[in-house]
């Protein structure tokens, strides 16, 4: 019978989060901006790596993850493809990137808004595992990139029903708990569940309305547009 040492279980997100800023402490130089030497050669950073590293980021914050996870996430991409001298802020809807090339060169700026979170774990894990193999160095920057679109795109494990249904289920426990009777479940669990749906098909219709709008022409002038109604 195997001891209690012997069992494994998945990390914790402590656990997680402390590995990788013991593998970030290893390469300190690329993110500290006094590490410039004299004579060293300045280069612009790559564009696709900024656009990576605000992708995964975006993504994480708006799949549930956690804002210090988002941004020690973020901080391990940036060094795992060589962005130097970078600074990540996450806040609950904006992410943005910042990274020095040093001498007199200008800082690059990043930025993403995200307008709607929702509680998608399958793409969390998917995420950290991208990037856990990044820093290893088995994946390249198209490989991440190429991995990022199919996690993006990949249909959740459950269908939207069922992830409803356990929303209401959850919400219908809670008032349980706090000593409310049967019928403040049901309409605990009927709230929840309308209130998932109908900021699904908003955000949904706010999509479709946005892109509308922007694919019309510069005739009639903007003065006789009727739609985002």
């Amino acid at each position: 019978m195997p001891s209690k040492r012997d069992r494994s279980g998945p990390p914790s997100e402590e656990f997680m989060l402390s590995r990788m800023r013991d593998w970030r402490a290893e390469h300190e130089r690329e993110l500290t901006p006094d590490s410039l030497e004299d004579g060293e050669d300045v280069s612009l950073p790559d564009a696709r790596v900024i656009n990576l590293v605000l992708r995964v980021g975006e993504l994480m914050l708006a799949s549930g993850e956690g804002t210090e996870a988002v941004s020690e996430a973020m901080l391990s991409l940036s060094v795992a493809f060589d962005l130097p001298r970078s600074e990540v802020s996450v806040t609950f809807t904006t992410i943005s990137l910042s990274t020095h090339p040093g001498g007199d060169s200008h800082p690059v700026t990043g930025e993403r808004v995200v307008r709607r979170r929702t509680l998608d774990y399958f793409r969390v894990n998917e995420l950290h595992t991208l990037v856990q193999q990044a820093a290893l160095g088995l994946l390249e920057l198209e490989d991440a990139s190429a991995r990022l679109e199919q996690i993006r795109r990949a249909r959740m494990p459950y269908p939207n029903w069922l992830i409803a249904v356990g929303f209401g289920l959850i919400a219908s426990s809670a008032s349980l708990m706090v000593g409310g009777g049967l019928i403040v479940a049901a309409v605990a669990f009927l709230a929840t569940v309308l209130g998932d749906r109908t900021s699904v098909f908003l955000a949904n219709r706010g999509s479709r309305s946005s892109t509308r709008c922007r694919r019309r022409p510069w005739w009639p002038p903007p003065s006789a547009w009727v739609c985002c109604g």
